[in-house]
């Protein structure tokens, strides 16, 4: 079991091995993930907690893809130290769907959701950026955590709507992958919400391999008697 605590937003985030049991939680909201087909949506249920998505482990192989990534960079993108403020605004935009931040069902309780978001941009230093002109089209956080070996992952990633059909997503994405390529990195690491299709399109078109669901369980006593 992995376990982070935010004491000042009343919240705590669990990540669930197979045969690890459900912990007691104190925190007025909780998020829980597990991996998908190993326990019982029941067992859950009765422990006060609800469904609300289900996440996919992405891997794209870039030493050995022989795809040219650089044709797909139509817009700049450079590798600079966060503008931490333009990027919460857009990050602020982007996932007010995303239940890494929307950890309970009230979509009115802006105090955890900007809280979170607030945390992981500030923990930010260089990051990919995509500028139409001076404005912020898009950005991908990349960091190398312990679990995936150090292998490189897409932590946060966001474009603007306004910017899509200029194909700010695509050259955000192909710059990561050919940096990456260019540091001797066999592989790029990310995981998704199964809902969000357009980003496992995106994926998909640089020969993403799709593996390890985990289903994602929110439990939050505003709604829910626990």
């Amino acid at each position: 079991m992995r376990l982070k605590k935010y004491p000042a937003l009343d919240y705590a985030a669990i990540e669930l091995d197979c045969c690890d049991a459900v912990p007691v939680m104190d925190e007025s909201s909780v998020r829980l993930s597990i991996p998908t087909g190993y326990r019982e949506q029941i067992e859950f249920i009765q422990s006060g907690y609800m469904l609300a998505d289900r996440t996919i482990e992405v891997k794209v192989s870039v030493k050995k893809n022989k795809t040219d990534f650089q044709k797909f960079c139509r817009m700049p993108v450079e590798f600079a130290p966060s503008k931490k403020e333009e990027v919460f605004k857009l990050a602020k935009k982007s996932f007010n769907g995303d239940h890494r931040f929307r950890v309970n069902f009230d979509l009115h309780d802006e105090k955890i959701y900007e809280g979170l978001l607030r945390q992981w941009v500030e923990e930010q230093t260089d990051i990919f950026i995509c500028n139409y002109k001076d404005i912020l089209a898009g950005f991908a956080d990349i960091r190398f955590p312990e679990e995936y070996s150090g292998a490189p992952f897409v932590y946060l990633a966001a474009v603007d709507d306004t910017y899509r059909t200029s194909g700010a997503a695509m050259s955000l994405y192909a710059s990561v992958f050919q940096h990456m390529k260019e540091k001797g990195y066999h592989y790029v690491y990310g995981r998704i919400s199964s809902k969000n299709m357009a980003v496992m399109n995106l994926y998909a078109s640089f020969g993403a391999v799709f593996a390890k669901p985990y289903d994602i369980y929110i439990k939050y006593r505003g709604d829910i008697n626990a």
